[in-house]
């Protein structure tokens, strides 16, 4: 009897540990995105206040926690096309549109960037794209 006391503790102890290292990761994961939020919601309230130079920055610092989100990458790419730094605009713009493809508020930005670059065969791929994910829109 005593050893299956041992067993049934021991197999206790090993699914609490199991328990708490799978809340220890999950609490990280929360933390880095809560983190993401903060420089995403700074850089929104830096825009807001017309402040594009302050923005640049939280987003950057949103960018290091994780490079995988679109929304990030496409006021990067506003931002950049504003001072004229077409290319790394083209760049975040385009990364914004490959990480969520039914984006259109990036898709609308990286079209009007292409046909001001005179990217036109480009900006009517991307206008296909668009339609054909959205259906008809009186903007594009």
């Amino acid at each position: 009897m005593q050893h299956s006391r041992a067993s049934i503790l021991y197999r206790s102890l090993l699914v609490l540990l199991f328990l708490f290292l799978s809340c220890t990761g999950c609490r990280k994961e929360t933390n880095n995105t809560q983190q993401e939020n903060y420089y995403y919601n700074k850089a929104i309230l830096a825009l807001n206040d017309n402040k594009p130079a302050d923005a640049y920055i939280w987003l950057e610092k949103a960018l290091q926690q994780d490079a995988s989100q679109a929304e990030v990458h496409f006021q990067l790419g506003k931002i950049l096309r504003q001072r004229g730094a077409n290319k790394q605009a083209y760049k975040e713009l385009t990364r914004a549109v490959a990480l969520k493809q039914n984006y259109t508020e990036a898709q609308k930005e990286l079209a009007d960037f292409l046909i001001s670059q005179q990217a036109f065969q480009s900006a009517i791929r991307l206008c296909r794209q668009y339609l054909k994910n959205q259906g008809p829109d009186p903007d594009i």
